[in-house]
């Protein structure tokens, strides 16, 4: 079954969109930040969300002895942590914390949340969110999907050992490097390349 982003206690969904890209094309979709992490979200046990439950109440465990995470009725899954105080903590709360903010991309920051560069919002629209934007397909694909980083839904894959998340970080960086030819394509207005294009001609 397809999950479908992550929900807390207030209703606030986190998803691999921005906010309001649900009924966009694909082609209109902000591909830049991290994906949903749920190892990083709920845990690598599971404890900061809902999980299956058997009849007599205990966690359900799967073939390796796991717990499994219970989706609700929209097949979210479902952020249960607390804060200091014992309250639902919010998605928003939770990201704000040290272990929060190490799921956010430098660039991007988190998918499905407000864009951020370093840590610091910037506005939709604007020059570095172009930049970005740019870079974000291929760099999706060289520096994720195409390494193996992604799950089946599109997930960042979940039970990797420190090891291989730092591998997979590696390279992410070093994939802005093959991405940029492809990110100036994209980024360049078509005056500038039937200039270039021109330019080139005149050299024939």
């Amino acid at each position: 079954m397809k999950t479908k982003g992550i929900v807390d206690a207030y209703g606030k969904v986190i998803n691999n969109l921005r906010p309001g890209e649900e009924n966009k094309l694909r082609q209109d979709i902000d591909l830049a930040g991290t994906r949903l992490d749920f190892d990083g979200i709920c845990g690598a046990d599971n404890k900061r969300c809902e999980v299956r439950k058997n009849a007599d109440g205990t966690d359900a465990l799967d073939a390796n002895g796991k717990t499994q995470l219970q989706l609700n009725d929209k097949n979210q899954v479902q952020f249960i942590a607390e804060d200091d105080k014992g309250k639902p903590m919010s998605l928003a709360a939770f990201l704000a914390t040290d272990e929060g903010k190490k799921l956010a991309g430098v660039t991007g920051g988190l998918r499905g949340g407000t864009p951020t560069f370093a840590g610091y919002a910037y506005t939709a629209g604007g020059v570095i969110d172009r930049v970005f934007k740019a870079f974000a397909g291929t760099h999706d694909y060289i520096g994720g999907q195409g390494v193996g980083l992604y799950e089946e839904q599109g997930n960042i894959r979940r039970g990797m050992t420190d090891a291989e998340r730092t591998s997979y970080n590696t390279w992410s960086a070093v994939a802005i490097v093959p991405s940029t030819p492809f990110a100036m394509a994209e980024f360049l207005p078509p005056e500038v390349w039937k200039a270039i294009s021109i330019l080139l001609g005149a050299v024939k």
